[in-house]
């Protein structure tokens, strides 16, 4: 029966995998990588049609990014799928796989929490590092942080941090371009000329960092 049609479980996601034997392949794997795939491409569906983005920033590249990430989700850590059955004859190989949708959420659910858990830490660290003046600390906790929680950045991950509730990939990512934007880099020299056709070059540029309002240089 599920040959002649894909099965209609709702608790369940679906995969159908097929292989022909002709003696040249693994005919067993590929069925198996078929099914998987075939199964990973509902819950993609399903992830693309339900998510809402909040963009925050307007920046073309940025973007491009965003919608990657979505549609990449889906195929990250898929965990506790089933085999149910396989079929087979003289030339082809089939197999039918399933995940149970409640387990899939409540695996998703805990790996979220976790992610946000380290996320905020690496946050709250940040915070901390920008009070006490070192702000290259600061910035690498920031940048952990975002990275921390970059595959759900679709997602409007709202907690509460110091008596207020905050979105925290927008205040990551405003913190960092805060603490930019107090920022400079000065080289020198400024201008250095280059000749295509010659490879080598003993010439050297130091680039400093420094703060905008005061010049005062910033330490590595």
């Amino acid at each position: 029966d599920w040959l002649s049609a894909k099965p209609q479980q709702g608790a369940y996601y679906i995969g159908i995998g097929h292989s022909v034997k002709d003696g040249t392949n693994n005919y067993v794997q590929s069925a198996k990588k078929s099914a998987l795939e075939d199964l990973i491409s509902e819950i993609r569906v399903t992830i693309s049609s339900t998510s809402v983005l909040s963009q925050i920033d307007a920046n073309k590249e940025f973007q491009e990014r965003y919608e990657q990430i979505i549609k990449s989700t889906a195929t990250d850590e898929v965990q506790e799928y089933e085999q149910v059955d396989t079929w087979e004859d003289n030339q082809n190989y089939w197999v039918y796989y399933r995940l149970s949708k409640q387990r899939y959420k409540e695996i998703k659910d805990e790996q979220k929490r976790n992610v946000v858990t380290l996320a905020l830490d690496f946050f709250t660290k940040a915070k901390q590092s920008e009070t006490g003046g070192d702000p290259v600390q600061a910035l690498g906790f920031y940048f952990k942080g975002f990275h921390a929680i970059e595959k759900y950045l679709a997602e409007p991950i709202r907690l509460e941090f110091e008596g207020k509730e905050i979105l925290l990939t927008n205040e990551i990512y405003a913190s960092i371009q805060q603490l930019l934007d107090r920022m400079k880099l000065t080289a020198d020299p400024a201008e250095l000329a280059v000749n295509r056709r010659v490879a080598q070059s003993t010439s050297s540029i130091t680039v400093q960092a420094s703060f905008k309002d005061s010049g005062k240089p910033i330490a590595a």
